[in-house]
């Protein structure tokens, strides 16, 4: 279960990401940094079914969202 300290890094990182994003474009950015590497170590560390979850969590977010279908 060490794979859910990068997720949990990310996932505050792009809460922070946020709250920085019109006051300080640097800390912004390194937020997002930080999210990225996150995500990267999770799918890296995690274990299949996990894998397998997440990607039918993105792909239920990408069929509801109809937002994110309108490029």
């Amino acid at each position: 279960m060490w794979f859910l300290a990068p997720l949990i890094a990310a996932l505050g990182a792009a809460y922070m990401y946020e709250k920085f994003e019109q006051s300080s474009e640097e800390v912004a950015i390194v937020c997002v940094a930080v999210a990225l590497a996150g995500i990267v170590l999770t799918l890296v560390s995690a274990p299949w079914p996990v894998h397998f979850l997440l990607a039918l969590i993105l792909l239920a977010s990408r069929l509801f969202n109809t937002q994110a279908l309108d490029i």
